[in-house]
């Protein structure tokens, strides 16, 4: 099984709010590379709740996010996304780690189609699945004053 860090190789703005080690209240999530897809250990923290001891889902999707754009951007090169989606399945609780895996499941001309699977690490219940797609962007391309899809 071939496994390697990307957090520091391939993080091209360290203020990211998911995985930038700049941003003073980011969520540092390290991300490595497992086979084919990008993954993640995330430990659910009080900071992290949307509800008392119950993670927010914003932040549950911006993790699958996250781990689905790094999958694309491996087949793609640099990629925005276009849209996600999420199906909350069970609650994640304070005290868990999650193990989160994104994945491509298709690519065809600038495309990307991707998957994310957030699970209980001990237990192995799905917290969390989504889908998203990503387009294919040059740096130049990213600036505000020029972006569009």
């Amino acid at each position: 099984m071939k496994t390697n860090t990307i957090t520091e190789d391939y993080i091209p703005y360290k203020r990211c709010f998911v995985c930038g080690a700049e941003n003073p209240i980011g969520l540092h999530i390290e991300k490595f590379v497992m086979e084919e897809e990008v993954c993640c250990l995330f430990q659910v923290g009080e900071n992290n709740c949307g509800y008392p001891g119950i993670l927010h889902g914003g932040i549950t999707a911006a993790i699958a996010d996250e781990l689905m754009g790094d999958a694309a951007n491996l087949e793609l090169a640099l990629a925005v996304t276009v849209s996600i989606s999420v199906k909350y399945e069970s609650p994640g609780f304070v005290g868990e780690t999650l193990l989160c895996k994104g994945w491509v499941v298709r690519r065809e001309e600038g495309h990307a189609w991707t998957r994310a699977v957030l699970t209980n690490q001990q237990s192995g219940r799905t917290v969390a699945v989504a889908e998203g797609e990503y387009f294919k962007i040059s740096p130049e391309r990213l600036s505000k004053n020029s972006f569009s899809l």
